[in-house]
């Protein structure tokens, strides 16, 4: 469970962040919110999963 969140967040991260890229700011504007901002926040949540899992791994 825990690696698929963490790989549901980052692929999120990774999409937000390529949508910017094709999309640019004026789609950010016309919605509301900053791609890129949704973009960091998933890049975070997706770290936030990931180190539990480092730490459960380390002796």
């Amino acid at each position: 469970m825990q690696a698929s969140m963490i790989d549901l967040a980052q692929r999120i991260a990774d999409d937000m962040v390529f949508l910017h890229q094709r999309l640019g700011d004026d789609v950010s504007d016309g919605l509301g919110i900053s791609i890129s901002y949704l973009a960091e926040q998933f890049t975070l949540l997706a770290a936030a999963y990931r180190a539990p899992v480092k730490m459960e791994k380390q002796p």
